[in-house]
């Protein structure tokens, strides 16, 4: 019975794929953290601090994050608590990530296209 459910769980994880930057753009519920006590290094093995973001597992790491249009990191770590349409965004002071609080923006994943001159 173990080995089924573990074979079953190998095959939806490598069924599974990233949903594509397109799919993901749309309203997320965003919470921002700070450092200390939230210090040490992201999922991805980078440095916590300014620019990262903990998206869920579906958006790749690299990825930039820009809200109402404007960059604010990419992603670069994930969280237990990052599930669904949530990102968790590093803000340099407690008195910022209170400030921010818990927002529904509008988020876009990539750069915009550029915009070419013919």
């Amino acid at each position: 019975m173990k080995l089924r459910a573990a074979l079953l769980a190998l095959a939806l994880l490598l069924l599974a794929r990233p949903v594509a930057a397109d799919e993901r753009d749309g309203w997320w519920e965003t919470t921002a953290y700070t450092c200390p006590p939230h210090c040490g290094l992201t999922a991805s093995g980078t440095q916590v601090g300014y620019g990262s973001v903990a998206a869920p597992w579906w958006v790749p790491f690299g990825t930039p994050v820009l809200i109402d249009g404007w960059y604010v990191g990419t992603v670069q770590d994930r969280g237990g608590d990052i599930v669904g349409n949530r990102l968790d965004i590093f803000l340099p002071t407690y008195g910022e990530a209170i400030q921010w609080g818990r927002r529904s923006v509008y988020v876009t994943f990539g750069w915009p296209e550029e915009v070419s001159e013919e």
